[in-house]
Parts: C-alpha cells; structure tokens; sequence
C-alpha cells in the first residue's frame, strides 16, 4: 500500500485535530477515558482508549513534524518528530514561537505565509534554526483549522535540507556548465541531444530550442557522417574518449576543428545511459600550429643554409682570400715608398681591407657554429671563467689603462667554452668603446628564481635607448670602423649564446654614464 502524500496527510490531520480538540475537552471533563504513555522518544503524550488510540499513534509516529499553531504563531500542539528536527526536547516546543525557531532572515517572511494559511491551504520552505545551529530546511504544507476557542493552523513539515542541498548543488553545476566558453553537449545513446548549454550555442550558432531533440549528427560533415556513433558504441561500453580532435559543421555552413572529450552518464545502478560531450574549439590553435611548423621548416631551411654558408666561408672563402691578403702584404713591404704616395694608399686600403674580410668571416663563422659545435651544459664556475678571459684581455686593459673588478660569481648550468666568449666580448666592448677616462668594468650576479642574472657595468660612451635592441643584430654598428675597429657581430655572438642557454639579455644606462649589460643564466642544479 503506498504512503498517502502530504496533502492527503495534512487533510486527514485537519479532520483529526477538529475531532481531538472535542477529545480533549472530553478527557478534561471526564466524558472519554484517556491514558499518559511513554511515545516513541520517551515523551509523555495521551493515547486515548478506544478508537481514538490509532489515530494518536499515527500522529506520534509519522516521519514528518505535525504541530498546531495558534493566530500568533504559537505552537499549541507537536508531535515528537518536529522536535527531533530542531533538536529540542518537545515540552520546549510546545508554547514556543514558530517565528523564534525560523532563521533570523525568514523571520519577516513567515507571517504572511501564516495570513494567507488562516485563510486555505498553502505550502513553503523554510529554514528552520535547531539548537545545534545547522539550518534545516523544512518544507510546510498549512491549512486553517478550527481551535477550541480561535481558528488556527495545521502544520506539517518535511525535512527537505538533502534535496535543499542537492538543488543547490545542481544549479551551482548548471550556472557552470551555462558560463564555460566549452560547448558541453547531454545525449543519450541514440545519438539524441538532450541538453546544450550556451558554450554550444556560441560554438556551433544553433540555440537550444533547434537542436534538444535532434541528432548530434547534424552536427558532423558528410563524409564524417558515422564518427558520432561510433563514439557513441565506444560509450555504450563503459569507455572514455579524450581530447579526440575532429571537425565539425556549424548552423552557417562553417567547419571548425575540436576537440573532443566524450564521458559516459550512468544511472544510479550503474547503467550506461548517455554521454555528456565537451566540445573546445581548437580551429585557431590548429592555424598557429601550421604556421608554427611552416615557420620551424623555414628556419630549418635558412639555418641549413646558414651552415652551408658556413662551410664555403670555412673553406671555399677563406683560402683566396689569405691569398689576397698575403700578396698585398707583399706588396707593402717590397714597394712601401718606392712608389708615389697614391700607391702607398692603395696598397694599405687593400692590406687593410683584406685584414677586415678575414675578420668578418671567422666572426660570422663563430656566430653560426654556436647551436651546432657547442659542448654539453655542465656545471661551470664563472670565477674560473672570468679570470681566464681578463688572462686574455691583458693587452687591452694594458693598452687602455683600464681595470674590471668584480663580485663574487656562481656557479651555473653552461657550456664554459662559450660563456667565456660571452664574458669576454662584452668586457671587450667596454674597453673598445671608453670615453676619455680609462675604462672601468664591473661584473656581478644576482640570484633569481631558477637562474642567476649577470651585470657588466662600465663607464664607456654609452648606448642611445633607441638603438638598445638594434645593437644585438648582426653587422648593426653605431659607428663607423675608423672610429671604433670591429664587425659588428660580437653582440650578435653574445645573444645567440645566451638564448642558447635558455636566457635573454639587454642593455640598460648605468648610473652616471655609460652602459650595463644583463643577461640570465640557468642555475647549476647542485645550488
């Protein structure tokens, strides 16, 4: 036999309290014989003798709170259930205020609730406050009734806080799914589509109204017309798909590509009996990846080149050209002022220019060997590294009267070869380009997080702040080679070497004058 639902409850208890308030008068003055038991919980209650006693019973235990309320709100009447739902002994509830049980911000909202039950049968959920502070979420359902000397209301309240909590939780989800950029898709095994969020509708153009009901092969082109379902047959299985990428066709005939992360919805017994689809449109990140692999083999043909180059400039190139640069230098020694004064100048043009072109390519050759002919990264000790470079620079810090000094160095991750090319063409540069005062360089480093960040510091003529990127391409010269010897691929050397290393570098003004390199260095793992 099924439960009566808690209308037909409510009824049956307005038809009982009208006959228990007779009762009642008839137990005081002695007309019906009554008896004080223990009920369920261990509370005294009346169970009358006779017929009456079923009904008593019932009302003491049903599963759900019944209590009479007078006019005012006050509980005339309660059954031992609605006190275990605020955790309260009943003989505290009896007598007590509805409103003093509600939580304080539903306070205001219970009297016309109770206006409108003095008048029919209403219903509403309210949040309960038990002794133990946890809310309680109770669901009325109110009707008028007629008291001994008053009308008033017959109560009876569900404890609903489970499905409060799981309603809740279902809206939190749906305001989620409602508000991802990812088109989340509901369909049953079918291929039917059940549910689509606003995500869909951004991503493939149809609202919901046009699509719930349909296929989710509308969605698939032609010669992709069976994907759904055999995705589908894979879900039926109790499997997965993840991150599937494949194309599909919006409302205005445009295909995009997405990816795909398809999951099985079970019943509550475990049962397979629908997917849910989450759809990201991936089409841009496919255009960056072509252009990215369209530009990687484009690198890979010039750096190809690049090497070729470098093999004619290692072999092909140079052998004339120290021809060239031997004869001239013949030249100059055997006619050196034995001819006119033009010859003179010619022949140191082309010793001078032949000097210079021997320069050039043994640079350029360095600058495109640094990712090829580089040695493994190991742990390297820059002060060791230092002191080698300025053992080399001796001649020029002689030559210039200049001096480096320096704070105490790490150790990092590098190949040493090349970090002390890096050292030294930077401290190079600092002594080439001095102004009238002797150059003075500092070097220092700084911890940062997962590498150390070097500074070379020196008091030269300094760098215009709109040339500071300029500088680091190859053959960019901010002066001429009467004025400053060189080929302008030293700084170029120095970049390629530290994003080698996984690092950046660039300039900044010193304090004072003159120029600060700084560039970044990967750490040695052992620090």
């Amino acid at each position: 036999m099924s439960k009566p639902s808690l209308s037909q409850q409510v009824e049956e208890l307005r038809r009982q309290l009208d006959e228990t308030n007779a009762t009642l008068r008839a137990i005081r003055t002695g007309e019906v014989d009554a008896v004080v038991v223990d009920g369920p919980d261990g509370d005294q209650v009346y169970v009358l003798k006779g017929a009456e006693q079923p009904y008593r019973i019932f009302v003491e235990t049903m599963s759900e709170g019944a209590v009479t309320l007078l006019r005012d709100g006050t509980i005339a009447y309660s059954n031992s259930r609605f006190a275990q739902m605020l955790q309260m002994p009943l003989e505290q509830v009896i007598g007590a205020s509805l409103f003093s049980l509600l939580a304080p911000d539903y306070q205001d909202r219970l009297q016309p609730l109770l206006d409108r039950a003095l008048q029919e049968r209403c219903a509403g959920i309210v949040p309960l406050l038990p002794r133990g502070g946890t809310v309680v979420w109770a669901d009325l359902s109110m009707c008028p009734v007629n008291l001994e000397q008053e009308r008033g209301i017959c109560l009876v309240a569900s404890d609903v806080t489970e499905r409060k909590k799981t309603e809740e939780l279902r809206a939190y989800l749906a305001s989620i799914v409602d508000s991802t950029e990812d088109a989340i898709i509901g369909k049953d095994l079918d291929g039917t589509i059940l549910s689509w969020n606003h995500g869909a509708e951004r991503l493939y153009g149809y609202s919901a109204e046009e699509t719930i009901g349909r296929s989710i092969s509308i969605l698939c082109p032609p010669e992709r017309a069976g994907e759904a379902l055999d995705i589908l047959q894979k879900i039926g299985r109790g499997e997965s798909v993840e991150r599937y990428e494949t194309e599909r066709v919006c409302k205005d005939g445009r295909r995009i590509q997405v990816s795909l992360t398809v999951s099985p919805l079970r019943d509550l017994e475990g049962r397979v009996e629908g997917a849910s689809a989450i759809a990201r449109d991936v089409t841009e990140l496919k255009r960056s990846e072509a252009e990215l692999a369209r530009q990687a083999a484009e690198l890979a043909r010039s750096n190809a080149e690049l090497q070729q180059f470098a093999y004619v400039a290692s072999h092909d190139l140079q052998e004339p050209l120290r021809a060239v640069a031997s004869f001239t230098k013949l030249l100059a020694e055997r006619y050196q002022e034995r001819l006119d004064s033009d010859a003179d100048e010619f022949i140191a043009f082309a010793v001078d220019g032949a000097r210079r072109a021997q320069r050039l390519i043994h640079d350029l050759l360095a600058y495109s060997r640094i990712g090829t002919r580089g040695r493994p990264f190991a742990a390297t000790d820059c002060e060791t590294v230092l002191q080698n470079v300025l053992a080399d620079l001796s001649a020029a810090l002689e030559d210039t009267g200049g001096h480096v000094t320096h704070d105490p160095l790490p150790v990092v991750e590098a190949d040493e070869t090349q970090l002390g090319q890096l050292f030294q063409n930077l401290i190079g540069n600092a002594l080439k380009f001095h102004g009238t005062e002797p150059p003075c360089v500092h070097v220092s480093a700084d911890p940062i997080p997962g590498a150390w960040r070097f500074s070379v510091r020196d008091n030269g003529i300094g760098i215009p702040p709109q040339f500071a990127d300029d500088i680091f391409e190859v053959f960019r010269r901010l002066h001429t080679s009467a004025e400053y010897p060189g080929t302008g691929v030293g700084l170029a050397i120095a970049k390629k070497i530290v994003e080698r290393h996984g690092g950046r570098i660039w300039v900044e003004p010193s304090p004072g004058g003159g120029s600060t390199f700084c560039f970044t260095v990967r750490a040695a793992e052992r620090e």
